[in-house]
């Protein structure tokens, strides 16, 4: 049985197939579980043309669709992620059941339920076929909390529509993250706005996406040559991205390079170019934009008080809620949930690591951050997928 992943434990007991009919219906226990449920019977419905109705129990019959979200661990899966545990049994006896003691474990569920259905079930018109569903006992969970993916959007942009389509594409296969990296020396993918500047600041941040959201790769192609494509995410389309992954359980997770990959705002904001900034200006003032893959050879100035009162825009999304929030914050563009509870600690020279044989020939100069909070910080306790 072709199912990806591979859950924990897999059983094929010698039973009839479940068939979806005219009568099917899915069950959802509570308001969790009936988002879970309007979700598919949206994909089932198109591709089988039955009416699956979503009503509200915790019982079914042979021909129906239950999920329900109940306390409790769920047994024999070891060091497995209780959070995100489920159970599934299918058979024509009995109908689909999916358990979990999380809304996480039902919506993955669904997910191996899906792929035991033919491949078609997941067709955008109506099909007609034998909507059948071999006979399994399951119980599942996965290994790791984070399970992601990267999408480079600074060098390559995706509309809202396609990033969308990339995050049912991973719902699919219960991955976890969204790793979307917002800004780069080829481009800047997020709208910063003037609200809140600081009295006395003059930069223009409309410029960010203004003149860098029209670049991206356009030098050094390789794959079949194509150009990389320009843009970017209005306030309202990446809370409204955030909020669509949410829906699918997944957490948005966005990348702003400071105090290197800076090309694109270093061109895109002259009072930036000062003494310390790399690679040098052109005739206009400012770094050139950057076509090409490269990175490595940009950076602010950091010694520069002009940097230092730049605010950042933290992007961090509540994780796998319907909520986020999008707001400067004066402290770095450092991802968080929690700004004020970071603060700035101090500057430091340190010399750059270098390979083995090489010396550390320049300095670098960084800024360290401490957080001020019992709760784990996403970023800074390290979690690895």
């Amino acid at each position: 049985m072709n199912l990806i992943p591979l859950p924990v434990n897999l059983a094929t007991p010698d039973k009839a197939p479940f068939t979806l009919g005219a009568g099917s219906r899915i069950v959802a226990n509570n308001a969790e579980t009936k988002k879970t449920a309007d979700y598919l019977a949206a994909i089932f419905r198109t591709s089988t043309g039955l009416a699956l109705p979503v009503v509200t129990g915790t019982s079914g019959d042979a021909d129906d669709v239950v999920l329900l979200q109940t306390p409790g661990e769920i047994p024999n899966l070891g060091a497995q992620l209780q959070s995100e545990a489920y159970t599934l049994t299918v058979a024509a006896d009995t109908g689909v059941k999916v358990t979990s003691p999380t809304s996480d474990g039902v919506f993955n569920g669904i997910q191996t339920l899906r792929q035991l259905f033919p491949a078609f079930i997941e067709s955008k018109q109506r099909v007609i076929a034998d909507w059948s569903a071999p006979a399994v006992e399951i119980s599942d969970a996965p290994r790791f909390d984070k399970r992601g993916m990267m999408l480079d959007v600074a060098r390559d942009f995706k509309r809202p529509d396609e990033v969308k389509n990339i995050i049912d594409s991973l719902a699919a296969y219960k991955i976890s993250t969204l790793h979307m990296h917002l800004a780069d020396d080829q481009g800047w993918r997020i709208q910063i706005t003037n609200d809140g500047r600081k009295s006395g600041d003059t930069i223009d941040y409309d410029q960010l996406t203004g003149i860098s959201g029209k670049t991206a790769v356009t030098k050094n192609l390789s794959y079949q040559d194509e150009l990389g494509h320009t843009g970017f995410y209005t306030q309202k389309e990446y809370k409204d991205i955030v909020a669509y992954a949410a829906s699918r359980h997944i957490e948005i997770i966005p990348e702003i390079d400071v105090p290197g990959h800076t090309s694109a705002i270093l061109h895109a904001i002259p009072e930036l170019n000062t003494a310390g900034t790399k690679p040098g200006i052109d005739e206009w003032g400012v770094v050139p934009a950057d076509g090409t893959g490269n990175v490595g050879g940009s950076t602010l100035d950091v010694a520069s008080p002009v940097t230092s009162t730049v605010p950042g825009a933290c992007v961090w999304p509540d994780r796998r809620h319907d909520h986020q929030r999008l707001r400067p914050h004066r402290r770095r563009r450092v991802p968080c949930d929690r700004p004020r509870q970071l603060r700035r600690v101090r500057y430091q020279d340190r010399a750059d690591y270098s390979r083995p044989g090489q010396e550390a020939d320049r300095l670098e100069r960084v800024r360290y951050w401490r957080a001020h909070s019992r709760r784990r910080h996403p970023i800074l306790s390290r979690r690895h997928s």
